[in-house]
């Protein structure tokens, strides 16, 4: 079985939808398919452009004639005297190689055809006659052709490289290939293609009352719905999936069939069942004592609740619920957009959709919810009822979910709400549908039951351009563009105020950026939101090199619209990732953060203090010290000198980074 290198994974036990997609694609976002392979256009469908495809010639290589006419010296037909008459000297079809134009005589050419030397300029058929006709009713050679309109060059001709220019960029990786980028990679002559590895996946439904769809059904028995629908599902992700057995409630059964996926080095097992808190439900224990590294289980979500995340040297395990409407949810929000990401779609969320209810949904919502929807062509959405008849009825008819913030009480209809357009995939950026799950898990974030939208989707400025101390190159003539960076990790950088923490983070994003891995920052500022004002520590940030830096502070999060309060990063952890991402970064720097769950330096002057700021149980793994032989460290936490950059760097890497 393939082996890497493991991160230090932080094992919690129910999450919120943001937290849980942040853990996946921080620890499982890594699959190895980015390498591409090559396969031939007629295999291609589907698949997700690995590489830049770059014309290496113009199409047309040559001037071609753009409508049915006569190619004509425009240079002759100009001035007072300039015939009118020409002699037909022959014709040339698509495809055909045309004579040298004569002087005094024009050469009929069909749409498409080269244009003859010499010739710069096409005559409509309809605007000349002739008098000899031939037996497909055009003029026969040696006629007379009388143009009733002079030419100009140019006209009706399809210049080289109107369709293609030589050196252009025709599809940027990430692009999945439909039929006419299909269509555009023939037209340069292309019959191979380069592609993202699909990834595998091993899928394995439990339950001792499973029944296989078409035998008969037993008392107390139900059809396996969610093995069919789940291969479909990551079919039309971009994975290959293979359909292991079912497996009954039994433990050694249970890790048998689990062994037997891993054997087969899959990127994901994907169960179903088995996963919830029954005396039945194995699926967990089991992973656990094969050795697996968990992330979270459960995840603060209706229907969906059920769901277990962990890896296992390099395969990926998700351990969805039984139920086929729980299943199907979770899958949506979770599943779904790995395995795209996986792909290498750069957009592998569903579009966000301000939505107006055309239903009350009555009682409030302890978590979560995502409640099948139909949305129409005028933003009217249907929400299918929990527990109504034909419920699973409605969920086979639907195309979006419709999101019920936790905390949130009923909603009238009419009232204005958001869902996920799950018929609209990867038309909004990443950063859309990830700010608005995580802003799904704070009350009240998604509407006040009205018509007035209280979340916003963050306008983010665009990246940096190419010019700046930091960005790529632009792609030019050979060039290709490298798939999308993995997930951004992220270390915080705290300290008490004039110890140095902007200083050493000034210096990791010069170190982080020379060794080729980008960096955005996030700096918390307790009186307001400035962003790029002199001498602020958001202005000294993208001076050292920083692609992206987000403020925060009273004011709200810069980029989205400003909420009561000081802004709990958490929560919006996830989209400054997701943007991070976007922008091409391999590092998000959080600065001024003192009490949040991730990987932190502290920075300390010993010659004002001896000892930390924070607690080691939030997240401390080193101190960088003006005097590491005066710091008073915890028991455990190693003391680096804070001007020595490189070690600290290391340090980072070696603590944050993902496997």
């Amino acid at each position: 079985m393939r082996r890497r290198r493991r991160a230090r994974a932080r094992v919690i036990g129910m999450v919120n939808l943001g937290e849980a997609l942040d853990l996946l694609f921080t620890h499982l976002g890594d699959f190895s398919g980015s390498r591409g392979e090559a396969v031939p256009l007629r295999s291609a469908l589907g698949r997700v452009l690995a590489a830049d495809v770059v014309a290496v010639r113009p199409v047309p290589e040559g001037p071609r004639a753009a409508m049915d006419g006569f190619a004509v010296a425009s240079a002759g037909l100009q001035g007072r005297g300039a015939p009118r008459t020409l002699c037909l000297a022959g014709r040339v079809l698509a495809g055909g190689m045309p004579p040298p134009l004569p002087a005094g005589g024009t050469v009929f050419v069909a749409t498409g055809a080269p244009l003859p030397p010499g010739a710069d300029a096409v005559v409509p058929r309809e605007l000349a006659a002739w008098d000899a006709a031939g037996p497909d009713g055009g003029p026969a050679p040696g006629t007379a052709v009388t143009l009733r309109q002079r030419a100009t060059a140019g006209d009706h001709v399809m210049p080289p490289g109107e369709w293609v220019p030589a050196g252009a960029v025709v599809l940027r990786a990430g692009v999945l290939l439909t039929p006419p980028a299909l269509g555009l990679l023939a037209t340069l002559g292309k019959r191979s293609v380069r592609v993202r590895r699909r990834p595998t996946v091993a899928i394995l439904a439990t339950g001792d009352e499973l029944v296989a769809p078409g035998r008969p059904l037993p008392p107390g028995g139900i059809y396996d719905s969610n093995t069919a629908m789940l291969q479909a599902a990551c079919a039309a992700a971009g994975a290959r999936a293979s359909v292991l057995p079912r497996v009954p409630d039994h433990g050694p059964a249970l890790r048998a069939a689990l062994a037997a996926a891993l054997e087969r080095e899959p990127a994901l097992v994907l169960t179903s069942g088995g996963v919830s808190v029954g005396p039945a439900d194995l699926v967990p224990a089991v992973w656990r004592a094969l050795g697996a590294e968990e992330l979270f289980w459960r995840v603060a979500i209706k229907p969906g609740k059920p769901v277990f995340a962990a890896r296992l040297g390099a395969t990926a395990v998700l351990g969805l619920s039984g139920s086929p409407t729980a299943c199907w949810t979770a899958f949506q929000v979770l599943a779904g957009p790995l395995l795209r990401h996986w792909a290498g779609l750069s957009r592998p969320f569903p579009a966000p959709q301000r939505v107006r209810l055309t239903d009350a949904l009555s009682g409030s919502a302890d978590m979560l919810r995502l409640l099948w929807s139909a949305v129409g062509p005028g933003g009217d959405a249907a929400p299918a009822v929990r527990r109504a008849p034909g419920v699973l009825l409605q969920m086979a008819s639907a195309n979006a979910l419709l999101l019920q913030a936790a905390g949130s009480g009923p909603l009238a209809a009419g009232a204005a709400a958001w869902a996920l357009r799950l018929d609209r995939i990867g038309e909004a950026g990443e950063t859309d549908a990830r700010a608005l799950l995580a802003a799904a898990a704070r009350p009240g974030a998604l509407g006040d039951g009205g018509t007035r939208a209280v979340f916003v989707p963050p306008a983010l400025p665009p990246a940096p351009p190419a010019d700046q101390a930091g960005a790529p190159p632009p792609a030019g003539r050979g060039q290709v563009t490298a798939p999308a960076p993995a997930w951004p990790a992220v270390c915080a950088v705290g300290g008490r105020s004039g110890h140095g923490k902007t200083t050493l983070v000034e210096r990791l994003i010069a170190a982080f950026t020379a060794a080729g891995e980008p960096v955005a920052t996030v700096k918390h500022h307790g009186h307001g939101t400035p962003l790029d004002a002199p001498g602020k520590d958001g202005f000294r940030h993208r001076a050292a090199g920083a692609r992206l830096t987000v403020v925060a502070g009273t004011g709200g999060i810069l980029w989205s619209e400003a909420v009561p309060g000081d802004p709990a990063l958490e929560a919006w952890l996830p989209a400054l990732r997701a943007r991070a991402a976007e922008a091409g970064c391999r590092w998000l720097l959080v600065e001024g953060y003192h009490q949040m769950h991730l990987p932190r330096v502290e920075v300390l002057d010993t010659a004002r203090a001896a000892g930390p700021h924070c607690a080691v149980g939030h997240g401390l793994f080193l101190i960088a010290a003006t005097n590491p032989a005066a710091a008073a460290a915890p028991a455990g936490v190693p003391v680096l000198a804070r001007d020595d950059v490189a070690a600290v760097a290391a340090a980072i890497r070696r603590t944050c980074l993902p496997g």
